[in-house]
């Protein structure tokens, strides 16, 4: 058949409910619209002859008056008026235009942007704010819809597009133009098309049917008529269960007609998998091939179908998809998504159906797979994170850090540890030390050069902080920052430790100082002396020690140069 042979399956028209059926099924125009325009104070004058009507708005010192706005509600069928906001004084850059209402109702003040939901300020129904300017030729909203038809027997699947109109006068009005076709004729699919796109995101209408050298899928997932489906009976088609795949795969938006017959014409034997329930995992499998891309007014482009990974050799459908009958039934029941067959097919030949699913209920689909890559039986694992009342996530973190401290995680004692909280922050201390190692050993050095700075004088004493744990606890302790300051203190701006002598184990304040320039940086104590909402005091006791150390020892210090690394001894002779 040529074109225009195909051309006259199209029908001129679409059903007569396809616009009560969308607004049942999918909510579309399930408001009505708030017109509003720019328009003169004499025209506005015209609907109120309120003094008072026009709001001043204040912009910093300057005060200007608002333009009017005329509304028109289609719900009510009434005029009112409001002030016009214009883009450049919505609510941010690149925004379009509003109103304010002025009705003491709403209280002056009150904006809306163009095409944002509100209540009518006359009737109080729901609509949709638009401008005159964003309603081209009247029109508010449009949207797509593919309705099937057979005639002689072949199969078409056209694409509607419906837009709702408002006339001069504001009637209600709605255009129906069928923008492309699908039509399946002798074990391939025919792409006619009505519409191309133009400049500027616009479409303009062919003059007649045209038919692509390059059969493209734009359709994706479409919103699909399913009511009053015809009969496939005498088709290409009969056998192909594609009503039942719409009736199982339609609700979760995953039916994608025209990839499904391109995957029948090389693949038969999937209608197998619709009669066994797996519509919707089919339609997930489906959407995971698909691309996204710059074409049409979707942007949805889907690709023919493979699925290498189903058993295409076996007809099946427990068989195509890698189970056994009883594990089918369960997946049909269940309705299992594509995650979760996938997940369950990785990890069969090592565990049961029933303890899968104890583990994806328990762990989630996830830390299943991880699980299973790590080699961890499943039922031990969900037994083990019970008993330990453990997230999954500090197990596999617990054997992740084990690995990189070269921990045998082939005994039990170190891959399920008695207690998995204590191992675990036992591993990540043993991790962060190795981490640190080259600070540590810049920061003991320093610390060991500083040894002269340690002092004591009346019931206060002081001395330079021990290792980067040490730091970190008194940070912990104090609740301030000075655990980060390990590499300032292997660096010469050391951290020393203000105690009392009686206690000396006991934070109290602690002192930065730069040893090379002779400088105090900074002393603080809890909270950097800001506590429960109010500012703390440095005691003058400890001001006048920290004043007294400086002049007595600081000053009179000098840091000690570094010790030589000792050297091995080479060319010694034996005696």
């Amino acid at each position: 058949m040529e074109t225009r042979d195909y051309a006259k399956l199209i029908p001129k028209s679409p059903p007569k409910d396809i616009v009560k059926w969308l607004k049942q099924t999918r909510n579309y125009w399930e408001c009505g619209v708030l017109k509003y325009k720019q328009v003169s104070r004499e025209e506005a004058d015209a609907y109120t002859y309120h003094d008072d009507f026009f709001a001043d708005i204040r912009a910093g010192a300057d005060a200007v008056k608002m333009r009017p706005a005329l509304l028109y509600c289609t719900e009510c069928n009434r005029y009112m008026l409001a002030g016009y906001i214009p883009a450049k004084a919505c609510h941010g850059y690149g925004v379009s235009s509003g109103v304010q209402l002025l009705d003491s109702y709403w209280q002056e003040g009150t904006r809306f942007q163009e095409g944002e939901s509100m209540l009518c300020p006359g009737c109080g129904a729901p609509v949709k704010l638009r401008s005159t300017t964003s309603m081209r030729y009247g029109q508010t909203e449009e949207h797509f819809v593919v309705v099937p038809t057979v005639k002689k027997n072949l199969l078409a699947l056209t694409e509607w597009r419906i837009a709702r109109h408002f006339s001069t006068q504001l009637e209600e009005s709605w255009s129906f133009d069928a923008f492309c076709s699908y039509i399946y004729d002798g074990g391939r699919l025919h792409r006619l098309v009505n519409w191309r796109c133009g400049m500027m995101g616009c479409y303009y209408q062919l003059e007649t049917w045209e038919e692509p050298k390059r059969m493209v899928d734009t359709l994706g997932a479409p919103v699909f008529y399913t009511e009053d489906l015809p009969s496939l009976d005498g088709t290409e088609l009969e056998n192909a269960k594609l009503w039942d795949y719409a009736h199982q795969a339609c609700p979760k938006d995953l039916f994608y007609p025209v990839a499904y017959l391109r995957l029948y014409r090389r693949r038969p034997a999937v209608e197998n998998l619709i009669t066994a329930g797996m519509g919707m995992l089919l339609g997930q499998a489906i959407a995971q091939e698909c691309e996204r891309v710059s074409v049409g007014y979707n942007g949805i482009r889907t690709v023919a179908p493979k699925l290498s990974w189903m058993n295409w050799k076996e007809r099946q459908p427990a068989k195509i998809l890698g189970l056994d009958r009883a594990e089918l039934r369960q997946a049909a029941k269940e309705q299992w998504t594509l995650k979760k067959l996938q997940a369950y097919c990785a990890v069969k030949a090592d565990t049961t159906l029933a303890d899968f699913e104890l583990a994806a209920q328990k762990l989630g689909l996830d830390f299943v797979e991880r699980f299973h890559q790590e080699g961890a039986p499943l039922a031990r694992t969900v037994r083990y994170l019970q008993k330990q009342q453990e997230g999954p996530f500090i197990l596999l973190d617990y054997w992740e850090m084990a690995e990189r401290l070269d921990l045998d995680l082939q005994e039990a004692v170190i891959r399920w540890p008695p207690h998995l909280r204590g191992a675990h922050d036992r591993a990540a201390s043993q991790i962060q030390y190795q981490k640190n190692a080259p600070v540590n050993l810049r920061f003991a050095a320093m610390t060991e050069r500083c040894r002269g700075l340690a002092w004591e004088h009346d019931g206060i004493c002081i001395r330079p902080a021990e290792s980067v744990e040490e730091l970190v606890q008194e940070g912990k302790t104090l609740h301030h920052c000075v655990g980060g300051y390990g590499p300032a203190h292997a660096d010469g701006r050391i951290i020393l430790f203000i105690r009392h002598t009686r206690r000396p184990e006991r934070s109290w304040f602690t002192l930065n100082v730069d040893v090379r320039e002779k400088k105090i940086l900074q002393n603080h104590g809890y909270g950097n002396e800001y506590a429960h909402g109010r500012k703390l005091t440095i005691p003058r006791a400890v001001q006048d020690f920290v004043a007294l150390w400086k002049r007595e020892v600081l000053d009179k210090w000098t840091l000690p140069k570094p010790k030589k690394k000792a050297k091995p001894r080479t060319g010694e002779s034996a005696a």
